[in-house]
């Protein structure tokens, strides 16, 4: 239990320096790239570790059908009304990244969910302080994205139902998948925002 509190002191101690330096961190390739591959490794490592480590993480594919039903049922209408908010309100166009970023932005949200469900999440879930982890990772993870009062909204709601379909069945690609499409949808749709355009900057 030790090495939970530890584990979870310093992912929480990370995402603090995160929000301190957000301005110079957020979006940029020099940042995202390095945890790509840092989280990458350390699921690599997760999943040769052992059968029972894969299943808690959510590193897995038994139960891939079922995760991906809770995940259409919870976030299809929260990207539906994403879509109907942006239409009342006369949003343009979006651009052509808006596309690629369809395509890939699912793989950065595979990662996302891979740091807060997988890892911050389990770790909560052994220390014994579920359903309260469900709402302690959205308020993390809506911290990390700080820009406005409207993306924090968002990416608490959009927390809050990835912690509780992760709780009820963990599995972080449908989630991952949803959190990319979602993200695309928000910045492009919602706020008119282009983030592969600042990524290289």
């Amino acid at each position: 239990m030790k090495r939970e509190i530890l584990e979870v002191a310093g992912f929480v101690g990370l995402i603090g320096v995160y929000v301190g330096f957000n301005e110079t961190l957020a979006g940029k390739a020099f940042f995202i790239i390095p945890a790509v591959i840092a989280c990458g490794g350390y699921a690599l490592y997760a999943v040769t570790a052992s059968r029972s480590t894969r299943l808690e993480y959510g590193i897995r594919v038994d139960n891939i059908g079922r995760a991906t039903k809770l995940t259409v049922l919870v976030l299809g209408p929260l990207a539906v009304a994403l879509v109907g908010i942006a239409v009342a309100r006369g949003a343009a166009a979006p651009p052509r990244s808006f596309y690629v970023a369809l395509l890939i932005y699912p793989i950065w949200g595979i990662v996302q969910q891979f740091l807060f469900q997988s890892f911050l999440h389990t770790r909560l879930i052994r220390l014994g302080v579920t359903p309260w982890s469900v709402l302690i990772v959205a308020v993390l993870f809506a911290i990390v994205h700080p820009s406005s009062a409207g993306m924090f909204w968002i990416t608490l709601v959009g927390g809050l139902a990835a912690s509780a379909i992760f709780l009820k069945c963990p599995n972080i690609f449908p989630l991952g998948v949803g959190h990319g499409i979602l993200a695309a949808f928000v910045y492009y749709l919602l706020f008119g925002k282009d983030p592969l355009a600042t990524f290289l900057t």
